[in-house]
């Protein structure tokens, strides 16, 4: 049978000096009560000795001596023992079963050895157990221990017992000194008001004490408030946190979008300035000179389209009618932009075969009349065909005359580089008939002049009132 040591948790093993008994009783019936009486009550008449002797002749006679013995001191019925709780612990774990009385079988003849001396193994260790928590009633510490830690409790117990020793006599020698101490009335008086003044002290220290717990409570619950707004302004300030860490994000995506547009915005400004330093109409109606490489003279060009003629240079009139086709296109729209509308002429932009209609007045009727003057040419020496070009020519160049003055008009430093008078343009003739190719040409260069200087102030307007 081994146990565990309580303190230090190692093997015990208890010294057995009950083994003979064991090996003694291992043989006894487990309940007693069944052939007892045969053996105790001699008092009665139905049973003899013999009778005696033959029920136990299979027993020595020193069991069953000993079993009287014990049965006369004390009849203890093993079967009945209470079971307590065992509280400590052994390694050795088993179940005990308890005897039972009507299971017994008056026809076996023999019992199981075995179960005898198990049953009284199980009541041993229950003995044991309850010795051990008898010891922890009485000395409040855990059995059973082993011989290290008994000597370690032994010493320290030992130490107790001195110090409560030493303390029972410091108490004894100071009750028997005022025991023996003899007081006067003055000292008891004077003691009394000692004892009073110190009562009043005490209850002065009482109310103050009072007093500092009601400012304790005071402060307490005022502590409380201030945790409770401190948790207030915590949740404050986080939602603070929260709503400036999404301004913050949205600063910087407006951030990023200012840039954005900044750099768009640059982007279109030069693109703009480019935009206004371009000129459509110059883009579309190219107007340049065309010059002799032995420098003779230089004709006028619209679009790469001759308009003119010299001596050295004989220009099909199929080219010249279709530079006369873009000027009266380019003039037209120019005049259309600047919404003129001209009461006596209109042009025709037809390309090689424009022409320029002259409203007049018939005297007799009242009524105007569109009269159809060409601005083309077949080169043939014929005085009408001639005729109705080179009136066509003068009607265009007084349209421009009248595009001019309303420009001037409206700006009055809009005004042509080369004045036009009648059919003159810069003191040149435009008129074909009678004329010299070298003075004609030039007049037809002074008129694209014109032209391209109302093609630039026409560009300037539409930026002013755009921008």
């Amino acid at each position: 049978m081994q146990f565990i040591c309580q303190k230090c948790h190692s093997l015990l093993k208890l010294k057995d000096n009950y083994d003979d008994e064991l090996v003694k009783l291992k043989l006894f019936p487990k309940n007693p009560g069944l052939w007892t009486p045969s053996l105790t009550e001699t008092n009665e008449e139905s049973e003899s000795d013999d009778e005696t002797a033959s029920s136990v002749e299979d027993y020595p006679v020193e069991r069953l001596q000993l079993y009287r013995k014990a049965l006369k001191e004390g009849e203890y019925d093993f079967s009945q023992t209470p079971q307590t709780e065992l509280k400590t612990p052994t390694l050795d774990s088993f179940v005990v079963l308890p005897a039972s009385h009507d299971g017994y079988n008056e026809n076996e003849d023999e019992r199981n050895p075995s179960t005898e001396v198990n049953d009284l193994f199980s009541w041993k260790i229950e003995n044991y157990n309850r010795i051990f928590d008898l010891l922890f009633a009485k000395t409040k510490v855990n059995h059973p221990l082993c011989e290290e830690c008994a000597e370690l409790l032994v010493e320290e117990m030992t130490k107790t017992l001195n110090s409560t020793k030493a303390e029972k006599n410091l108490y004894s020698y100071y009750s028997n000194m005022l025991a023996n101490q003899d007081y006067e009335d003055e000292d008891i008086s004077r003691l009394e008001a000692d004892v009073q003044e110190i009562s009043g002290t005490i209850k002065e220290k009482e109310q103050q004490l009072i007093d500092l717990e009601s400012q304790e409570q005071e402060l307490q619950s005022q502590f409380r408030a201030i945790t409770i707004d401190c948790e207030k302004v915590d949740i404050e300030e986080d939602e603070y946190k929260k709503a400036f860490n999404q301004l913050q994000m949205k600063e910087s995506a407006l951030e990023k979008q200012y840039d954005c547009a900044k750099l768009e915005f640059e982007h279109n400004s030069k693109k703009f300035e480019k935009l206004q330093k371009m000129n459509v109409f110059s883009d579309i109606f190219y107007i340049s000179h065309y010059s002799e490489p032995n420098g003779e003279g230089s004709i006028a060009t619209i679009n790469g389209l001759r308009l003119g003629r010299l001596p050295s240079q004989k220009v099909s009139w199929s080219e010249i009618n279709a530079a006369w086709g873009m000027t009266v296109l380019l003039l037209d729209v120019l005049a259309e932009r600047l919404d003129f509308h001209s009461p006596l002429y209109q042009l025709k932009p037809f390309g090689s075969q424009s022409y320029v209609l002259r409203f007049d007045q018939d005297p007799s009727t009242g009524q105007t009349k569109p009269v159809r003057l060409d601005l083309f040419s077949t080169g043939e020496l014929k005085i009408f065909m001639n005729r109705r070009f080179d009136q066509g020519m003068v009607a265009f160049l007084d349209y421009l005359h009248q595009l001019g003055d309303f420009c001037a008009a409206n700006t009055p430093s809009a005004i042509l580089p080369y004045p036009i008078e009648n059919d003159r343009i810069g003191s040149k003739c435009i008129r074909l008939a009678f004329n010299q190719d070298e003075n004609w040409t030039r007049a037809l260069k002074f008129v694209l002049t014109n032209i391209k200087f109302l093609e630039a102030y026409v560009s300037s307007q539409e930026k002013h009132t755009n921008f």
